[in-house]
């Protein structure tokens, strides 16, 4: 069924506070029963009903929807996220810095190595994420969701955002507080995953995870940020992140948001809409793979990467673990031991 056809949800849209939303796309394997919606005002997918977090923590690597809690992805994002930085603020210069979810400290700490003065307030619900860095020095740490943490108005030069605006309740509502927080000319670092991947012909694993309820392109970040009165300095995208980097202006005057984009509600109403017919084709493609590294049997076979593409081949595709010499993963190893039975070895 079209998605311009199907019964709209009762609720807003956290963007433009529209109330035609249609339902795109339900995930099979949603512990939390979440369903996709896209506004056809301003384009910004959503998941309903706003669930802000799970009720039962469990650390899985695995695609289906349920996927998370092990946290380690954001520090492959604080080197990118250093190089935009580096063509409009000297870092060696901030005095004031605020880290939303600021999880393993991985930006915390690239900071502090070239700035030692710099006054840093992180910000990070997970208690199990900070001791490596809790008491640095110049860091004030808050263990709460940045909605409830007292982090004061117009005091910072810069805010750093990284892969958690997806995951509030009201990203217009976290825009807007974290505009407050700035001075004047403040900048915000902002970035999320990146919708468009899931239009890619090799993308197999679950993008509508159940700790994501918002599901950005770069069009309705850009305008997220505009909503809340802040003006674009840079954008940015690669193949699965949007960035963009904008400021409070000097002169406290909002810029008016443009909401209402017709044409991106199309484009991405057939982006998730030819995912969801999609998904059937990915798990006969991971049985494909499956069957042939099952093929390979009477050599000693090893997996290279333990994480939800492995998960794949596994639950999708049918593979056999405890065919397998090993799996290695360099990265994962740190935070689990093992995978589908299987020891995580690092290199």
């Amino acid at each position: 069924m079209d998605g311009r056809d199907r019964e709209p949800v009762s609720g807003r849209c956290d963007l433009c506070g529209g109330t035609d939303l249609s339902e795109l796309y339900a995930p099979p394997d949603s512990r939390r029963g979440l369903r996709v919606f896209v506004c056809r005002r301003c384009a910004l997918v959503q998941s309903l009903p706003r669930i802000e977090r799970a009720e039962v923590r469990r650390v899985d690597s695995g695609a289906g929807a349920a996927w998370g809690n092990i946290r380690y992805g954001k520090g492959f994002r604080t080197a990118p996220a250093l190089s935009l930085l580096a063509g409009h603020v000297d870092a060696a210069a901030l005095k004031r810095c605020l880290d939303i979810g600021s999880n393993r400290g991985s930006f915390v700490e690239a900071l502090r190595s070239v700035n030692d003065s710099v006054e840093i307030t992180a910000v990070e619900p997970d208690h199990t994420l900070v001791e490596p860095y809790r008491r640095l020095p110049g860091l004030t740490l808050h263990l709460c969701r940045f909605e409830d943490a007292p982090v004061g108005e117009g005091i910072f030069d810069l805010a750093y955002s990284c892969h958690t605006i997806e995951h509030v309740a009201s990203p217009a509502a976290v825009m807007k507080k974290t505009f407050a927080a700035l001075r004047p000319g403040g900048l915000l670092y902002v970035e999320a995953p990146r919708l468009d991947i899931i239009g890619g012909h090799d993308f197999v694993e679950e993008f509508f995870i159940d700790k994501h309820l918002y599901h950005f392109t770069l069009s309705t970040l850009e305008r997220s940020c505009a909503a809340a009165g802040l003006e674009t300095v840079e954008t940015a995208e690669d193949v699965e992140n949007v960035t963009v980097l904008c400021r409070r202006p000097l002169s406290g005057r909002v810029p008016a948001a443009r909401l209402a984009d017709p044409d991106e509600v199309e484009r991405v109403t057939a982006l998730v809409e030819g995912y969801g017919r999609g998904r059937e084709e990915a798990a006969r493609a991971a049985a494909r793979a499956a069957a042939y590294i099952g093929s390979l049997g009477p050599r000693r076979v090893a997996v290279w990467g333990g994480g939800r593409l492995f998960d794949c081949l596994v639950r999708m595709g049918g593979l056999d673990p405890s065919a397998l010499c090993a799996v290695v993963d360099k990265h994962l190893g740190a935070y689990v031991k093992e995978v589908h039975g299987r020891p995580v070895l690092h290199p």
